[in-house]
């Protein structure tokens, strides 16, 4: 029999013959937290991939052919706005991360997707504070250094360069982690994240390939983004979606459940 009782603790009573289990009802924060995660992986979605305005801020470096990066570099078009919004993409995704951590809060990988998500938002914040040591669209000597495997490996005492490969390997990482998370309860978000990961992890390793290559790497890199910003917005739908469970969850009393006592 399933009955309603208003204990104060969680546990086992012992009552008329009965063993009484008691659960503590979900925390009322809960929702509240789901609504502001996932407002903020919306709002992240697209600041993550604000280098889509270059095409009305005209920079001087190549669209197609440049880093990202290069469009935050001294004496471009609105370097500004670029930086503001990857710090601003940023600080919604670190919120964003409490959000996850609420949704999986009872699976055991929760801290691990969040710590993830969240190193994707700090990596974006190190983006929009730090700029490229130079520009290889416009400098030979700069993109010569960059097609050797020995150039790359001495961009990484760089903090710029650290902050993208973390916010690369994490938004992988995470996202291929929170698929196979949600398979259980939702197998269809959960092939779609794993699929995302796995893209965004493919796109990294060919963007390595191009570069000791002495290829462009502009449309892989901003493909890469534009799939950072896709799971970001995932996260959101995700969110919005479990955000009625949590709530009826939330209104639920504590539960009774009464089993007979062992003799």
């Amino acid at each position: 029999m399933l009955g309603t009782a208003h204990l104060a603790q969680p546990g086992n009573y012992a009552a008329a013959g009965t063993i009484v289990t008691i659960t503590q009802p979900p925390r009322q924060q809960r929702p509240a937290l789901c609504d502001i995660g996932a407002y903020s992986a919306l709002f992240a979605a697209p600041t993550y991939s604000s280098f889509l305005l270059s095409r009305w801020t005209r920079p001087a470096a190549s669209r197609g052919a440049a880093f990202i990066s290069e469009l935050e570099a001294p004496g471009q078009p609105y370097n500004w706005l670029f930086r503001l919004s990857d710090i601003a993409s940023g600080l919604a995704i670190v919120v964003t991360a409490l959000g996850v951590f609420v949704l999986l809060e009872q699976q055991r990988r929760a801290n691990l997707v969040a710590v993830l998500v969240a190193c994707v938002g700090v990596g974006s914040l190190i983006d929009g504070t730090t700029t490229m040591s130079c520009a290889p669209s416009v400098d030979q000597r700069c993109a010569a250094a960059e097609s050797t495997a020995l150039g790359l490996l001495q961009q990484l005492n760089q903090l710029h360069t650290d902050s993208g490969l973390i916010g690369f390997l994490s938004a992988a990482t995470g996202a291929v982690l929170l698929g196979m998370t949600l398979m259980v309860s939702s197998p269809r978000w959960g092939r779609l994240m794993i699929a995302i990961g796995l893209t965004i992890a493919a796109t990294g390793l060919l963007d390595i390939c191009l570069l000791l290559a002495g290829a462009d790497i502009g449309t892989t890199e901003r493909l890469r983004t534009l799939l950072t910003s896709a799971w970001l917005a995932a996260i959101g739908v995700a969110l919005i979606r479990a955000r009625p469970i949590l709530t009826s969850a939330m209104h639920q009393r504590t539960s009774m459940t009464l089993q007979p006592r062992p003799r």
